[in-house]
C-alpha cells in the first residue's frame, strides 16, 4: 500500500469516530505532506504506532475546538474543566486509531499503537514526512497528523 493510501483508513476513523461518540459530522478538506519537525497548537493528542517501526497519529486541536467536542462526547456533564477536554482528546484519538487497525487489520500495514498523551501548548515530534489531515466541523477546524511506521 503506498503512503497515501495509508492515510485513508484515518481519515475514515477519523470521520465515524466523530460521528459516533460526538454526533458530529468532519469533513477532510485538505491534505498535505510536510518534511520536519510537526509543532503543534492548544491541545493535541498523541499516540506512537508501531509496525515494524514507530510512527504516530496525533490530533491538534484549537482550545475552543477541544472544549465544544468534549462538551458534545460529555452532554450532560454540569460543566466541562480543563481535565475533561484533555481526558475526551485523548480518548478520540485513542478511538481513531483503533477504528484505523480494525480497517488495515490484514494488511501488511496493521499496527499496535500505545496508550494516548495529550499536551497542551506547543510539542514537537520526530523529524519526518509527515500527512497532515485538515478537517471542518461544526464545532470547529482541527488537524489529524500521521507518520507512517517504517
Amino acid at each position: 500500500m503506498n503512503s497515501q493510501d495509508w492515510v485513508e483508513p484515518f481519515v475514515a476513523a477519523t470521520m465515524l469516530t466523530l460521528r459516533e461518540m460526538a454526533g458530529l459530522e468532519a469533513t477532510a478538506c485538505e491534505t498535505d505532506r510536510i518534511s520536519g519537525t510537526q509543532r503543534f497548537g492548544d491541545l493535541s493528542a498523541l499516540l506512537r504506532l508501531s509496525a515494524g517501526g514507530e510512527g504516530y497519529l496525533a490530533l491538534d486541536f484549537p482550545r475552543p475546538t477541544a472544549t465544544a467536542l468534549a462538551a458534545r462526547i460529555l452532554d450532560g456533564a454540569a460543566e466541562i474543566n480543563e481535565e475533561m477536554v484533555r481526558d475526551c482528546a485523548g480518548e478520540v484519538a485513542n478511538v481513531v486509531a483503533g477504528q484505523a487497525k480494525a480497517l488495515l487489520f490484514g494488511t501488511p500495514d496493521h499496527f499496535t499503537f500505545s496508550l494516548p498523551s495529550v499536551t497542551v501548548g506547543p510539542a514537537a515530534l520526530p523529524v519526518g514526512v509527515w500527512w497532515v489531515v485538515s478537517f471542518v466541523s461544526e464545532v470547529g477546524p482541527f488537524r489529524l497528523h500521521l507518520l507512517q511506521p517504517r
